[in-house]
């Protein structure tokens, strides 16, 4: 089945089943619309996810429609979070690393017009894989284990070697030389995720999602996932971040050590392998102050709770999200590109953001897909709040 295993399989028939039981009167969007293609931009970690792996669930639940989606980290000036005045655009799909804060969601609702509701939905939790590739005359045998306070002094202004970064486990005189810390190039909720753990353990510059911000040592220059981890590829002596799925799709492994791997954080595995699958290892993770609703609800300060002493499995953990409107899509404004959102719009989201958000569905499709489906209390919150999408 190339990307979907038979379990996945029955899971999207289930879920394309079950959303079409779904009356319109149970999505709140007027009786005799139909599916349509949807068109959706965003968030750096869901890019395989929506594009691979949930784009086929719902091609399969609305009968052969499509998700066009595009990994940008704009969907929050695309939803009109950034600044009064920006009437949402063409999307009907918002995917973020990075949600809104309450006065963004004050934005999105304002240039929408006013009234509508908006919904801040978690969808899955993505392992920020650390990547690199070791200075030719450095060797090591895989998997080698990267020590976070060298991954935080790679990005200071300083530097670290790969003898810093990976200890004793390598061995060469060339292992003495400072590695060339990896970035991306433009702003990204992924970006903010990383710095965040690092200055946990001890990066001293700023916690914030924008490239220009990094020390100057510092190769901000990456484009998307797959430039990364081709970057780190063809870099020796290189270290960078990354989306677990982008690492993989880009061949990378936690064995071989002759170009690009993926490390080992703290100890912890980025993945761990279920049965022919491989899932990010964040199903022990715990966050910090977790909002009960997805409704007009702030989660921009929810992070992994490391202190927690229930946290396990791999450290560099993060939730991501989708955004949509409560109130029905044919209420809404017309868009700054033009046209007003239409009855299959609002129908066609709430069947995707559903299926997503479902324990029996889009949940199961990314578990081993490598993702990791939300913990039991958040994956809750989000399928009530996908239901009120419509």
């Amino acid at each position: 089945m190339g990307l979907l295993s038979a379990k996945r399989g029955i899971a999207v028939l289930a879920a394309g089943v079950a959303t079409a039981a779904l009356s319109t009167a149970a999505t709140g969007v007027a009786s005799g619309a139909t599916y349509t293609d949807l068109t959706g931009e965003g968030s750096l970690l869901q890019s395989i996810a929506q594009s691979s792996i949930w784009g086929s669930g719902y091609s399969t639940l609305s009968g052969g429609r499509t998700l066009t989606y595009t990994a940008n980290d704009n969907a929050l000036t695309a939803i009109g979070a950034n600044a009064l005045g920006n009437v949402p655009t063409h999307l009907e799909v918002y995917a973020t690393d990075d949600p809104p804060s309450a006065t963004g969601i004050a934005n999105i609702r304002s240039n929408a017009g006013g009234t509508t509701g908006v919904e801040v939905i978690p969808v899955a939790q993505a392992a920020i894989a650390v990547i690199a590739n070791l200075p030719t005359g450095c060797t090591g045998t895989g998997p080698l284990n990267a020590r976070p306070a060298q991954i935080a002094r790679a990005y200071n202004s300083g530097g670290a070697t790969a003898a810093d970064v990976f200890g004793t486990a390598v061995s060469g005189t060339a292992c003495t030389g400072l590695m060339t810390p990896v970035a991306y190039a433009r702003p990204s909720g992924m970006t903010l995720n990383f710095k965040r753990y690092l200055a946990l353990r001890g990066y001293s510059g700023a916690v914030d999602a924008l490239a220009g911000t990094w020390p100057a040592n510092v190769r901000a220059s990456a484009s998307s996932g797959g430039n990364l981890v081709s970057l780190v590829n063809t870099t020796k002596g290189s270290i960078g971040y990354v989306a677990l799925a982008h690492a993989i799709s880009g061949g990378l492994t936690t064995t071989s050590t002759t170009a690009g791997f993926i490390a080992n954080v703290d100890g912890q595995a980025a993945q761990v392998r279920v049965g022919t699958r491989v899932r990010s290892n964040c199903n022990g993770a715990a966050y910090t102050s977790t909002p009960f609703t997805t409704a007009n609800a702030d989660w921009n300060g929810v992070f992994p709770d490391l202190a927690n002493p229930s946290y396990s499995g791999y450290p560099i953990c993060a939730l991501t999200y989708v955004l949509g409107y409560s109130d029905p899509y044919t209420s809404l404004p017309t868009r700054a590109t033009g046209g007003a959102f239409t009855a299959a719009e609002g129908l066609s989201v709430a069947a995707y953001y559903q299926y997503v958000t479902g324990s029996l569905s889009g949940a199961i499709d990314i578990n081993a897909q490598n993702y990791a489906a939300l913990p039991g209390t958040i994956q809750a919150i989000a399928a009530t709040g996908a239901a009120r999408i419509n």
